[in-house]
């Protein structure tokens, strides 16, 4: 295992043990633990946590709470309302019981083919890096035109829902 991946697993590890929020709810998913704790946006006062899910609105989503909510931080290094929230990995023991018996927990998802779309159209649209090593692989494999590869994407991920289901 490359280095990298031990300080992934030491840190969750860490976390887990280290933070009332990951001992009560484990993160068992691929994500990084620091790449997620920051998509969990927790109000003590009004109780809510929303899990941020991304390409869902978070913006929009997060700004409204941010508006309607009483809460405010002490200190803050952001004015974006994405960071005016305690994070997970903050929590102390009282917010976390409060927040698995009191608090109201929800999450926005979106229609996976306008998402699908969407990162198409962002990524290989307007060519980014990601996009152009996409460009590059499709010309390779004689797509020539990216209208036709989202084509290709579009019935490979039909077929992938069609026969094993909707990802977990």
């Amino acid at each position: 295992m490359p280095a990298s991946g031990l300080l992934r697993k030491g840190s969750r590890k860490a976390a887990e043990i280290l933070s009332p929020f990951y001992r009560r709810f484990p993160y068992q998913g691929d994500m990084d633990l620091f790449k997620l704790d920051p998509r969990g946006a927790y109000s003590p006062l009004e109780p809510f946590f929303y899990s941020r899910v991304p390409k869902a609105a978070n913006t929009s989503i997060t700004q409204t709470l941010f508006e309607h909510s009483s809460f405010r931080l002490k200190i803050s290094r952001r004015n974006d309302p994405k960071y005016q929230f305690p994070r997970p990995l903050l929590l102390t023991h009282k917010e976390v019981r409060r927040l698995d018996h009191e608090a109201y927990k929800f999450t926005f998802v979106r229609n996976p083919y306008s998402r699908v779309l969407s990162a198409y159209l962002d990524k290989v649209g307007r060519k980014r890096h990601q996009g152009r090593r996409f460009l590059s692989w499709a010309q390779h494999h004689n797509q020539q035109k990216p209208s036709l590869a989202f084509a290709a994407i579009s019935k490979q991920v039909d077929c992938i829902w069609t026969c094993t289901g909707p990802p977990r």
